[in-house]
């Protein structure tokens, strides 16, 4: 029994050490959506990828500025720029392995960001559209909308407000929520009912995961 115990203490140690020492790379293509050099002298490099339905701000501290050179990325890294991008998660971090720039595109279906092909030619079978049954697509949301409410509440882990907002042809009004999190949340204290703003995002039922906010 003791040696059947010690046999598994061994093997558990070292698959812990092997999953430990292993560095799964992850490709995913993107836009620069900021590019920052904080006061502590590292560049805050944020990229939005789109993945089906909904778009997901990834967020590197880079030490090392190589990575961001034109001569390695293939082209400049700037704000609006389309990349390729390789990255790894060190515990719950994400470390950037590598950049190269090229022209991206987005399903028309569900706007996962793709490379482009080849002479403008269209994307005809995306990964994405295939992976979520059609009971779980959004629409796309790009339009003005009044705001009619806004509240500050209090969530599960976090404040966050509460927009309730109205569109023109559509006689009930839907809802997001903007979390410390977002990159809209210093906009909100600013914000009065009447105002119209400009959404870009996907709407499931009434909530709007709002993907690009501007006030008109």
């Amino acid at each position: 029994m003791n040696r059947l115990y010690d046999s598994l203490q061994i093997w558990f140690a070292s698959t812990h050490s092997l999953s430990n020492s292993l560095k799964m790379t992850i490709t995913a293509y993107g836009i620069v959506e900021d590019l920052t050099l904080t006061e502590k002298n590292y560049q805050k490099l944020t990229i939005a990828v789109n993945s089906p339905f909904k778009t997901e701000l990834l967020k590197f501290n880079l030490w090392d500025n190589s990575l961001l050179r034109e001569d390695n990325a293939g082209s400049a890294v700037e704000k609006g720029a389309g990349f390729k991008l390789e990255y790894h998660y060190k515990d719950q971090y994400l470390c950037l392995d590598k950049l190269t720039g090229m022209e991206i595109v987005n399903c028309p279906v569900c706007y996962s960001t793709l490379p482009a092909l080849p002479d403008n030619v269209q994307h005809t079978d995306c990964l994405g559209c295939r992976t979520l049954p059609v009971e779980e697509h959004k629409t796309r949301i790009n339009k003005p909308m009044t705001l009619i409410s806004v509240k500050i509440k209090d969530y599960t882990y976090s404040t966050g407000y509460r927009l309730e907002l109205q569109a023109r042809d559509d006689p009930a009004p839907s809802y997001t929520v903007v979390f410390p999190n977002s990159p809209f949340y210093q906009l909100m204290k600013d914000l009065a009912v009447g105002v119209e703003c400009h959404i870009i995002g996907w709407r499931s039922g009434k909530l709007i995961n709002v993907i690009d906010f501007n006030t008109c």
